[in-house]
């Protein structure tokens, strides 16, 4: 099974398909018995929609090296 900090570093290949499916099986596994992570996946997929609709427009698919970027600096701080 995945751990909670794997989940934040497969989040947006989880959500936009990109997993074979071994992994998104150990995500899915982590996600049905971890409420915390559940309810971070459910953030970031409305941060995401919350960020399209305030640009009015579509939007272009967010880059997946500007997410692991955000998503690398955020663990330096933490």
């Amino acid at each position: 099974m995945m751990s909670c900090r794997e989940i934040v570093d497969f989040l947006l290949d989880y959500s936009s398909g990109e997993q074979d499916a071994p992994t998104r099986e150990r995500f899915e596994q982590h996600i049905a018995v971890c409420p915390p992570c559940v309810t971070f996946m459910k953030t970031y997929e409305q941060s995401v929609k919350l960020g399209k609709a305030a640009l009015g427009e579509p939007c272009e698919e967010i880059p997946p090296e500007l997410v692991k970027a955000i998503i690398a600096a955020r663990d330096k701080t933490s």
